[in-house]
């Protein structure tokens, strides 16, 4: 979430509403906050979530191999 922040010619800081900066499929979720993570200059975040393919990704299992000397 955002929220503008601005300080009044009084010098009282004033608060617009806030809003979402992205969309993500845990927005209602508990476990949301361990999802994400910040980037240390704060410019990006790195999100876990679901892609869109419907097919799994392949995966190939080699058994009985012998490593090389």
């Amino acid at each position: 979430m955002s929220a503008r922040v601005t300080f009044t010619s009084n010098g009282r800081v004033a608060l617009a509403p806030s809003v979402p900066l992205f969309r993500t499929d845990f927005e209602n979720n508990f476990q949301a906050r361990q999802q994400y993570v910040v980037s240390k200059d704060g410019q990006r975040f790195l999100v876990n979530m679901p892609t869109d393919t419907a097919d799994p990704t392949s995966l190939s299992v080699i058994l009985n191999w012998k490593a090389r000397p």
